[in-house]
């Protein structure tokens, strides 16, 4: 994703799906974790999503313990809930994926 000032990225692993975990999450963001925890805790909460679908623990090079990992849908509605620049500049870039998809289906 691009901003204004630079481009946002990290390796994501597009095999399967995409799964982003709390320190992606907030990079992409720019918001802290402990933000970006609260979003998750009120998406799981408010049960617009199944935690046990959208939420996996990983095993990560260098980590003592599994790292939770977070599904492209949680991301996608976080993306639609933080009130920053990046937050617009997410759901202005989302939107025209989106849109590029659909013309290109046509």
């Amino acid at each position: 994703m691009n901003t204004k000032n630079k481009k946002i990225g990290f390796d994501i692993d597009l095999s399967e799906s995409t799964w982003l975990s709390c320190e992606q999450i907030c990079i992409l963001f720019g918001m802290s974790r402990t933000v970006i925890v609260k979003h998750i805790n009120n998406i799981i909460k408010s049960e617009k999503i199944n935690e046990s679908i959208n939420i996996q623990k990983r095993f990560v090079e260098d980590s003592d313990k599994p790292i939770k990992f977070y599904s492209l849908d949680i991301v996608l509605l976080i993306g639609y809930k933080v009130n920053t620049i990046r937050g617009v500049e997410f759901r202005k870039w989302a939107s025209d994926i989106l849109k590029d998809y659909i013309k290109r289906d046509k």
